[in-house]
């Protein structure tokens, strides 16, 4: 669908709806029309595989990700903290400018376990999936 279309479906909708559901509309054609003026792919293809570190207290698995996109790292980042919430698991998120590190273990003992290695494959499957989007558009 073209953000023309987009736009005039909200417009129609609008009609239909409350102000809040046009405000919503107008942010996703936003969203879209700012995603559209990247010439790139908005972020770097990496290995999937994570890393396991020895911190002489804890071991733990971690991955830096990479954006060219603040929309894509902010999409990113929230999407791991509802991810966190869910699974009452957090991983240490380090944010530096376009990169993003994730440190996953288990605190109780220190180490990683199934759960970490089930985070750290959701946390794949968000990235991979900001990715597959930015590439369609």
């Amino acid at each position: 669908m073209s953000n023309v279309n987009i736009l005039n479906s909200a417009i129609n909708n609008s009609k239909k709806h409350h102000n809040k559901k046009l405000n919503e509309s107008l942010d996703v054609i936003s969203y879209f029309n700012r995603q559209s003026t990247y010439q790139e792919t908005p972020v770097n293809p990496q290995k999937s595989e994570w890393q396991t570190f020895d911190y002489n207290d804890h071991y733990a698995l971690e991955k830096l990700y990479i954006f060219n996109s603040f929309d894509h790292l902010q999409y990113f980042i929230n999407e791991v903290l509802k991810l966190s919430e869910v699974k009452q698991h957090h991983p240490k998120i380090v944010i530096d400018h376009y990169e993003v590190n994730i440190s996953l273990y288990t605190k109780d003992i220190n180490d990683v376990t199934e759960l970490d290695l089930d985070m750290s494959k959701n946390i794949q499957e968000i990235y991979d999936d900001i990715n597959f989007i930015s590439i369609t558009l």
